[in-house]
């Protein structure tokens, strides 16, 4: 009887373990879906050959100086 007991809470407890994971993976999961829906502008934008050396110079300026 005492083993059954000490099994019993043993299984409770990991229940209660995967029951608390699934809660927290839920709400990481809805929070990348409304961070991924949300995003209004593409991922994937284009630059015209200035703005890309302007932003090359930005970046390189900043870094090393």
């Amino acid at each position: 009887m005492y083993w059954i007991c000490i099994w019993k809470k043993r299984g409770e407890k990991l229940m209660r373990e995967v029951k608390e994971f699934d809660r927290i993976s839920s709400h990481i999961k809805e929070y990348f879906q409304k961070v991924a829906f949300s995003e209004q502008r593409p991922r994937v934008f284009y630059m015209d050959y200035n703005e890309m050396m302007n932003s090359i110079t930005r970046v390189t300026k900043s870094t090393y100086i």
